[in-house]
């Protein structure tokens, strides 16, 4: 355990900066503290209960408190009685409220606190967002204990944070799961407290397996029913070494292999790992060598694909560069919008008056869908194409290699589909709708056979986005999503699923958008038919490029 010392000035400046509240009786009292992967223990100390503190400064002093997580909220644990103190779990659930803190009595020794918290961390560490705000009635029992002074005998679990608290208390960490087809490893974004104390929460959470909706045919764990963690990991200079139970031994050379890059690629996001140590009974699992590595980094590439002047390409500056085998026959077809798989680029579908056309390297294209009103298409990485009439959204097919329109069901019933989007892992589909209660932005997880074959959408979540007519939607990496919205000026905004939005700014006549790398990848096309890119900040900056319209690379 770390121990720091406070020198005077750093306490004042603390004092200052209202980082620590002065008791208001007692006499002098030291603490230690453990930095316990806080990377400014100072800014998160909190007061312990003041002498002859009244039932609501000790409940309100209890709740600030949870600001504090060092020594395992040591502090905060000063306000309980002894029963409490050890049950007490502050993991359990944190509320993102800046509500002000005002204890009301209920009844004798009874206290409540009302919260109005947005935004929310449950105890697997998933983010949830509501609007409007959510109401809490937070219910406290105190008593006094043998020394005269009260203390909290029954109170909720969990914490109750200001965003400005909890941006420096939890961090985002993506914990991967396989699709069914084992080639994509699916980011399922979480949220523990920083640094190293976050490496037991997240081999706790892959053992647990993805959310729920990522469950249930679309996501899936290699390790294997029961395995539990048998101590604390450790994460010393690259090795990791994670303790697991019986389970973790008895599985097939090929699930090892599939254990290790899962806990690889999830605790990347905690710090630099390069090796990883299995343990069961302290003997070290033996990992096979070789085997394939499954993508979970989904790259496109870096220049935009589109059309201009009836030619369709690789877009630059120069004009239009046709790509091999399929760009002179594509030129042919009157789209509006399509998508291609980047890697290959020898399969792209395109949406146009003869309803979806499929365009392949050496054959003729071939419209796969000649309904009417049809959204720009989809194309998944495993050759199913994605199609839906926009007034539609329950007549969703997805159309396999061979040409078979399977019936995908699981879509919001009503609205008008403005755009769909396949993510580049397969496993979810991103749909913009407008609807007579205002847009919806939707990520549904896909349901597979054995055969990969799409057999249902489930467990909608709806991404927190404002009033605003939605324009089009679009996948940056495996965690973050892009919306155009409509309004005097376009409004661009990028929205992490089991995360935070952040906007992006606004621009001229926007009409579409398509991602990229990173959110530096984002381009906007305008109605001027300039391609626009993110210029820093919240600035939007002319690329020179010009297309008639623009296609997702998958």
């Amino acid at each position: 355990m770390r121990r720091i010392t406070m020198p005077a000035a750093l306490v004042a400046l603390a004092l200052l900066a209202g980082c620590v509240s002065i008791p208001t009786g007692g006499g002098v009292t030291s603490i230690e503290v453990e930095a316990d992967g806080i990377d400014n223990p100072l800014l998160s100390l909190p007061s312990l209960p003041a002498q002859d503190a009244t039932p609501a400064e000790i409940v309100a002093g209890f709740i600030r408190a949870g600001r504090g997580p060092q020594e395992d909220y040591r502090v905060a644990r000063e306000y309980l009685t002894g029963e409490l103190r050890e049950s007490w779990s502050p993991a359990a659930r944190t509320l993102i409220s800046s509500t002000p803190i005002e204890p009301e009595p209920l009844a004798d020794n009874t206290w409540s606190v009302t919260i109005n918290a947005g935004s929310s961390v449950d105890a697997q560490g998933r983010y949830q967002t509501v609007s409007p705000a959510a109401s809490f009635d937070l219910a406290f029992g105190l008593v006094k204990d043998d020394a005269g002074q009260w203390r909290i005998s029954s109170a909720p679990n969990g914490t109750v944070l200001p965003p400005d608290r909890f941006a420096s208390i939890f961090t985002s960490y993506e914990l991967y799961f396989f699709d069914p087809s084992g080639d994509f490893l699916v980011p399922d974004l979480r949220w523990y407290r920083s640094g190293e104390a976050a490496v037991p929460s997240v081999i706790d959470g892959l053992l647990a397996g993805p959310s729920d909706r990522l469950g249930a045919g679309i996501l899936a764990s290699a390790f294997p029913p029961g395995t539990e963690r048998t101590g604390t990991p450790t994460l010393v200079d690259g090795t990791a070494t994670v303790q697991l139970s019986s389970e973790a031994a008895a599985v097939t050379p090929a699930t090892r292999r599939r254990m290790q890059q899962q806990v690889l690629q999830s605790l990347r996001s905690v710090g630099s790992v390069r090796q990883l140590d299995i343990t069961v009974n302290g003997v070290v699992v033996q990992m096979p060598e070789g085997g394939s590595t499954p993508d979970s980094s989904f790259l496109v590439g870096n220049d935009p694909v589109g059309a201009l002047d009836g030619r369709i390409g690789v877009l630059t500056a120069d004009g239009v560069k046709a790509m091999p085998d399929i760009g002179d026959t594509a030129d042919a077809v009157e789209a509006r919008g399509g998508s291609i798989v980047s890697h290959a680029r020898d399969r792209l579908v395109l949406g146009g008056s003869a309803g979806v056309t499929l365009v392949s390297a050496g054959a003729a294209p071939q419209v796969v869908d000649a309904r009417s009103d049809l959204a720009v298409p989809s194309l998944d990485p495993f050759g199913y194409i994605w199609s839906v009439p926009r007034s539609a959204p329950s007549q969703l097919q997805a159309i396999g290699p061979d040409g078979t329109a399977h019936q995908v069901p699981g879509m919001p019933g009503t609205g008008r589909v403005m755009s769909i989007d396949v993510a580049r892992d397969g496993a979810r589909l991103l749909v913009a709708l407008e609807t007579g209660e205002g847009p919806r932005l939707v990520v549904l997880g896909i349901q597979r056979d054995e055969g990969l074959v799409p057999t249902g959408l489930l467990t909608p979540l709806d991404l927190p986005i404002d009033s605003a007519a939605l324009l089009d939607a679009a996948w940056v990496d495996g965690i973050t999503v892009v919306a155009l919205s409509d309004g005097p000026l376009t409004a661009v905004d990028a929205y992490d699923i089991g995360g935070q939005h952040t906007s992006l700014g606004t621009l001229d006549g926007g009409v579409a958008i398509v991602g990229g790398n990173t959110l530096d990848g984002t381009r906007v096309l305008d109605e001027l038919g300039n391609i626009m890119r993110p210029g820093g900040g919240t600035s939007w900056q002319d690329t020179g490029i010009d297309a008639t319209y623009l296609i997702t690379q998958l």
